[in-house]
């Protein structure tokens, strides 16, 4: 369990650099590198996360109802590391010279393109604790290496996307190529989680769960 265990943690360094680098990086980059209207650049980040709302419930019914020779959560795993990754890159790569409704699809594109990878990769990803093993103090230490990668995470988003966008010069395509590199590390930290838990537990599927069902034992929690 300790080699599942420290692989499913390392998921989470990807997902939180991308939460953080996108949170620390992006809005600024948006209103003050390509010039978007500040008002429109956060109804585009917060029209993103609200979509999320109605993203990850779907996402997790198909995981639940998933049946493949990798199992029921890890081909998402595998298939949303390129996305993640490319998503990230994308939407610090607005390319110069566009107008400002090709800027907004641009931009626009690619928060899709993010939320909906994202999603794809974090709620089968957090299924999996779960169903790795029964024991309380095991599933303990599961979540530690995940509080651990945590850590390591929110300091590359939050500190280390802006040091490599100052390294690579400052300007706009400095962002660009922070995009790339973050985008590709995210996408081998995720390559590397799937790859690591093959042989993980899965107990019984759930394709019995409705959305209702789902929401009503949400709120009677």
């Amino acid at each position: 369990l300790l080699r599942i265990a420290a692989a499913w943690g390392l998921g989470t360094f990807a997902t939180t650099t991308i939460l953080n680098g996108i949170a620390a990086v992006l809005i600024y980059y948006l209103v003050n590198v390509v010039k978007l209207d500040p008002l429109a650049a956060g109804a585009l980040i917060f029209g993103a996360k609200l979509l999320d709302v109605f993203v990850s419930p779907p996402m997790g019914m198909l995981s639940d109802r998933t049946r493949s020779r990798w199992g029921r959560r890890r081909p998402y795993l595998f298939g949303a590391s390129f996305l993640c990754g490319l998503a990230f890159a994308l939407l610090f790569s607005v390319p110069a010279g566009l107008g400002t409704a090709a800027v907004y699809g641009w931009t626009g594109a690619a928060l899709l393109l993010y939320v909906v990878s994202y999603t794809a990769f974090q709620v089968p990803y957090m299924a999996m604790p779960a169903e790795m093993t029964d024991d309380y103090h095991e599933r303990t230490r599961v979540m530690t290496w995940r509080v651990g990668f945590m850590t390591v995470g929110n300091m590359m988003g939050v500190a280390g996307c802006p040091a490599l966008v100052a390294a690579y010069g400052g300007d706009r395509a400095a962002y660009g190529d922070m995009g790339w590199t973050v985008g590709a590390i995210v996408c081998a930290a995720m390559l590397a989680t799937f790859l690591g838990t093959r042989g993980a537990r899965e107990t019984g599927g759930a394709g019995e769960r409705t959305a209702s069902r789902g929401f009503a034992s949400l709120l009677s929690n």
